[in-house]
């Protein structure tokens, strides 16, 4: 189990979606749409292969199944914060919070989207945007296949850039 997840905070919880992607996305929405942030506690850490979690999501029966088998995990509240398991994406950095409301069950995106990352984000897309507006003539070669999964834009920048040179 990763020793460095802070186990409780607060976070947009939405109903549950059928990929980690989907559930990242819906997240922004809610927050920028005004959805209040809820205190949480992780209960428990699944800790799933990389790709596995979105296989799980996907599956309306997996995800039921996991909610059996952790229902005590995810339950009620205790001293008012949801109770929640998070389920990792095959690293400490990206996960899901699961909980259960009795009635539907409940995600949220980890880490938290919060309203400072949705202003880093809308910053560096305008950029983005700016940059693409220029630099349309210029080629680029990528000596490798950009890989699927969740990636830090700094480091593709990066990459990008050492192309340039």
């Amino acid at each position: 189990m990763p020793q460095n997840i802070t186990r409780n905070g607060n976070a947009a919880f939405i109903e549950l979606r059928n990929s980690v992607f989907e559930t990242y996305r819906s997240s922004i929405n809610a927050v920028r749409a005004g959805h209040p942030f809820l205190p949480y506690r992780i209960a428990n850490i699944i800790d799933y292969y990389p790709g596995m979690l979105d296989e799980t999501l996907w599956s309306h029966e997996s995800t039921e199944k996991l909610a059996q088998e952790y229902r005590g995990f995810i339950s009620g509240k205790c001293d008012g914060k949801l109770n929640c398991i998070l389920l990792l994406n095959g690293t400490p950095e990206e996960g899901i919070l699961l909980h259960d409301t009795g009635e539907k069950l409940l995600c949220g995106y980890f880490p938290a989207i919060t309203h400072d990352y949705i202003s880093q984000y809308d910053h560096a897309i305008r950029l983005l945007e700016a940059v693409a507006q220029i630099s349309e003539s210029i080629q680029l070669y990528l000596p490798e296949d950009i890989r699927r999964g969740r990636k830090s834009l700094n480091k593709l920048v990066k990459q990008i850039i050492a192309q340039l040179f």
